[in-house]
């Protein structure tokens, strides 16, 4: 069954569909059309088969699928909340006719109502290659592991990329066995000093944030970098906006968000088995050895952690 149309609201006719099969894909296959879609989300210029990631932010539907979204409790009383640091410059008074301009970071808190965090569904989308012909499919979808909104949340990721998508039956096995290798980061050059390197990826990120924004996230990736990870790696697809830093000595990774989410997570994984993991997984299953809020005090806490003669761990 082929849906075309922007996004759906319901999927009651879709989902006797999934109680009549052992198991559903949503795919699509990949025409001239739509082949500049598949860099867009974050596939390697020419994907292989098996190569899976999860999709870049392109309108609301991925958005929600990469990041989650809140609840808001309009019910209870509205609370400070921490909303993000500004650069703040001003000229001062220093006597004798003379000022000078000072510049220092600021906490911005807002009143808000409360929110309850709506997990990110974290669909990851496969190349999937039978015969010459390109698919780019869900994983298998059975009626015992997937509920309504698990199956409208893929079918609306795959309208918004590629305006279409079908249903298939998983007895494809020659399209459908494939091992995942999962394509959600990739490995700048190592170098002790590696800052001049992912600037202008940091930089790409926040070009379109005012300067008072985008100062203080150039300044936290040059503070953890002055510390001399041994590896760097940036976010493909969903993962565009993180940079996770490598300290192989210490045993710690810093994984840092450059523009969704107010915090740095810390963990003592070793990479290969935290790459391995999906955003959803990263984020949400407590893996983490530290949360350090994007606040007053967030240095501190970082060198309290990676500066070994102060070192946590």
């Amino acid at each position: 069954m082929i849906i075309r149309q922007k996004y759906i609201r319901s999927v009651d006719r879709y989902f006797d569909l999934l109680k009549k099969n052992n198991g559903i894909r949503i795919a699509t296959e990949i025409t001239d059309e739509k082949h500049n879609r598949l860099s867009d989300i974050g596939f390697s210029d020419r994907p292989k088969h098996g190569e899976t990631i999860l999709p870049a932010i392109i309108g609301s539907k991925t958005a929600f699928n990469a990041e989650g979204g809140y609840k808001l409790r309009k019910d209870l009383p509205k609370e400070q909340r921490y909303i993000t640091t500004l650069e703040w410059t001003w000229k001062q008074w220093c006597g004798k006719g003379q000022t000078e301009t000072i510049t220092e970071y600021r906490d911005v808190y807002l009143p808000c109502w409360r929110r309850d965090l709506i997990p990110p569904p974290s669909l990851e989308l496969t190349i999937l290659i039978s015969n010459g012909r390109i698919f780019v499919s869900t994983d298998t979808l059975t009626e015992q592991h997937t509920n309504s909104e698990t199956l409208k949340n893929a079918i609306n990721v795959m309208l918004e990329i590629f305006g279409e998508c079908e249903i298939k039956q998983d007895d494809l096995s020659s399209i459908l066995n494939c091992a995942t290798k999962r394509a959600n980061w990739r490995m700048l050059p190592p170098g002790k000093y590696p800052w001049g390197r992912i600037k202008k990826h940091v930089a790409q990120i926040v070009r379109k944030k005012n300067s008072r924004y985008s100062n203080v996230i150039l300044d936290r990736q040059d503070r953890i970098t002055d510390y001399g990870p041994d590896d760097i790696y940036v976010g493909n697809g969903g993962f565009y906006s993180y940079i996770a830093y490598v300290f192989e000595t210490k045993k710690l990774v810093v994984l840092e968000s450059v523009l969704y989410g107010n915090a740095t997570y810390i963990f003592g994984e070793n990479w290969q088995t935290l790459s391995k993991l999906t955003k959803a997984e990263i984020l949400n299953q407590k893996l983490h050895k530290a949360r350090i809020i994007h606040s007053q005090g967030w240095s501190n806490r970082l060198e309290s952690i990676l500066d070994p003669s102060q070192s946590l761990f």
